[in-house]
């Protein structure tokens, strides 16, 4: 027997529908009707009840897992989907008299889900039966999605990344946005510079006043899945970003009091089953700086090659790098001790090598040429980070080391650590292409 139908046989046998024992009094219920539904208000449909057992949240963990990692279409099928979706499938199939015996169930006959199993049906054939019918409501759930995030202060960039199917567009571009609904998206009327759907005249579905780029993702999975993997997405391009630029200015941008957007709006394609809009929250993606980053022509070829030389990387280096990028990203938009511990975690994720992440880390900072004056620093900052993990100091200015860190470099711990940070993000993907596969952490 499959892993899979093992541990559907497991969650049947943990749904009580008859005479419980006394070890589920204390386990959640369910009372719900049963059946298909059919569209039919009139329709008289029966209320049913069950509880559910001690093995129950488990075996549709291990039911879930298993299922994604079955087909690589159920990828971006969020866990609190497919929950519902294994729970809502059993009510619906628990009245067919070709899988279940409804006397057995409804009169309270038996005592699990399992012992209503139609006699007729051998356990496999039962099994895999609703497993059939499992898949079939997945099935029903996937779609195709565009995810719509807002950049305020970004202008100049028309980016589009194809392999990742990821693009930034200028708001103003008309042209830009006709090529997003060439692709088959169902947006309802909504354009960036008439954010309305269906003739509504709300502000439920408009982008803040100070967006000037859009982010946009498009995704396959359930809508929940596709949002958490755009980003993702979002969080390693918006590193990448504000590194190039960093790099080709000055001075790096500067924070400014205003929050950053969180907005976050999500269209499904023509061909999906369910087609709804969705309008929803998003952590920060990128800082609102008091200035326009205007990003040119270099810098956005810079990116595209960044983007290059990531899809030459093998599997490991590639995911290396874009959770190097996701943790610099979360420290951009976070501050004190824990915007300085998530730099060390991007460098960690790009370089660590379990059981000596110090010297790992050393090595790869060096690797990339930067300068004998930056392993240095990256030694006294990486003491300063034990302390702050471990809890030695409650923040930056009340490391030990602190004044004599000032005193040596003439610089600030925290301005030292974003900036070899963003170096090696800047660096990393081209470094990691030419190389063997790294090392696993």
């Amino acid at each position: 027997m499959s892993p899979i139908l093992s541990q559907i046989a497991r969650l049947t046998k943990s749904i009580y529908t008859g005479h419980a024992d006394s070890d589920t009094s204390n386990q959640p219920s369910a009372q719900f009707f049963a059946g298909r539904k059919t569209g039919d208000p009139f329709r008289s449909r029966i209320g049913l009840s069950w509880r559910y057992g001690k093995d129950t949240n488990s075996a549709l963990r291990n039911l879930s897992r298993l299922l994604v990692r079955s087909d690589a279409q159920y990828k971006n099928f969020d866990k609190r989907t497919m929950r519902a979706s294994l729970t809502e499938t059993l009510q619906e199939i628990c009245l067919e008299k070709s899988i279940f015996d409804t006397d057995l169930l409804m009169f309270g006959g038996a005592r699990s889900l399992f012992q209503c199993r139609s006699i007729q049906t051998p356990v496999p054939q039962f099994l895999s039966r609703i497993e059939t019918e499992f898949r079939n409501t997945m099935n029903s759930k996937l779609g195709r999605f565009c995810t719509i995030h807002s950049l305020p202060r970004v202008v100049g960039i028309n980016l589009d990344l194809a392999q990742f199917q990821i693009k930034i567009i200028d708001i103003a571009s008309a042209e830009d946005w006709q090529h997003v609904l060439g692709a088959g998206y169902a947006t309802g009327g909504w354009t960036p510079l008439n954010p309305h759907i269906n003739g509504r005249t709300d502000s439920t579905f408009s982008p803040p006043n100070t967006t000037k780029s859009l982010f946009i993702s498009e995704d396959d999975g359930t809508a929940a899945g596709c949002k958490s993997e755009a980003e993702i997405k979002f969080r390693c391009l918006a590193a990448v970003l504000y590194a190039v630029y960093c790099e080709n200015v000055e001075f790096p941008p500067m924070r400014a009091t205003a929050d950053a957007s969180t907005f976050c709006v999500q269209f499904p394609h023509q061909s999906n089953f369910e087609r709804s809009y969705l309008r929803s929250q998003i952590r920060p993606i990128l800082p609102f700086f008091g200035a326009p980053m205007v990003i040119s022509n270099i810098m956005t070829q810079e990116i595209q090659i960044w983007y290059q030389a990531l899809a030459e990387c093998d599997t490991q280096s590639h995911a290396r790098i874009q959770k190097g990028a996701h943790f610099f990203n979360l420290a951009l938009n976070d501050q004190g001790i824990q915007a300085f511990v998530n730099y060390f975690v991007a460098l960690d994720a790009i370089f660590g090598v379990r059981g000596s992440v110090e010297r790992s880390i050393l090595d790869g900072i060096a690797s990339l040429g930067l300068g004998p004056q930056i392993g240095q620093k990256t030694a006294w900052l990486f003491e300063l980070r034990n302390e702050l993990v471990h809890g030695g100091s409650r923040r930056v200015e009340e490391w030990p080391r602190y004044e004599r860190y000032c005193e040596h470099f003439d610089t600030e711990p925290m301005d030292d650590m974003a900036t070899i940070a963003r170096m090696v993000i800047r660096r990393a993907s081209r470094v990691f292409s030419r190389r063997q596969p790294a090392p696993v952490p």
